[in-house]
């Protein structure tokens, strides 16, 4: 059974931009009428958030961290087990 997945600011956030894109740019505007932000705050929470994904700043009490999961699976793909 797939663990839980904790619902937070950041995921939630991160969802709405999903959904404000055409999945090759993101709408801030829309973005910003959704989260009752200035278009500009949207756009610098998005990089910010995406800056802490990419390098593995992730709250380690909501899970584990974006590098240590893709090592996993870089490993688990390498050794060729397919469960």
């Amino acid at each position: 059974m797939p663990s839980r997945i904790q619902l937070n600011e950041s995921l939630a956030f991160l969802y709405i931009c999903l959904q404000s894109s055409d999945y090759k740019s993101i709408d801030f505007n829309a973005v910003a009428e959704k989260t009752s932000l200035k278009p500009p705050a949207a756009r610098m929470r998005f990089t910010r958030l995406r800056r802490a994904i990419e390098e593995g700043a992730l709250d380690r009490s909501q899970g584990t961290p974006v590098s240590t999961a893709v090592t996993a699976v870089e490993v688990k793909a390498a050794d060729g087990d397919d469960e």
